[in-house]
């Protein structure tokens, strides 16, 4: 966190903590070590990924760590601007090769 406050890029950085065991450490000792607070927390659920992964399947809603996904991307999805779909495309714009910096651009990849 030292180095990418001196880069300037403190403020464009989220703290999420992966495979969390409850018992373990507090997320206010983890804040306290990083220097910023935790943004997203993912439990440790290794018998719930293992039966998503053998069953070709997405880890349950239901379960701690199905909750807390969602809760990220529902956290991502708020913040976005909507993108406008009501308007029609001329047919050029179907060859369009767009670059990262378009605004309109939603990358799938």
């Amino acid at each position: 966190m030292r180095r990418l406050s001196e880069l300037g890029l403190s403020d464009r950085v989220s703290l999420l903590l992966n495979r969390k065991v409850r018992s373990v450490v507090a997320d206010s000792e983890v804040e306290k070590t990083v220097g910023i607070p935790v943004s997203h927390s993912f439990s440790n659920d290794y018998p719930g990924v293992q039966k998503a992964i053998l069953g070709a399947t997405p880890v349950s809603q239901g379960s701690d760590l199905g909750e807390s996904i969602l809760n990220l991307a529902h956290s991502l999805v708020l913040h976005r601007e909507p993108i406008e779909t009501s308007h029609r495309r001329k047919f050029l714009k179907f060859f369009h090769i767009p670059h990262r910096e378009d605004a309109e651009v939603v990358w799938h990849g």
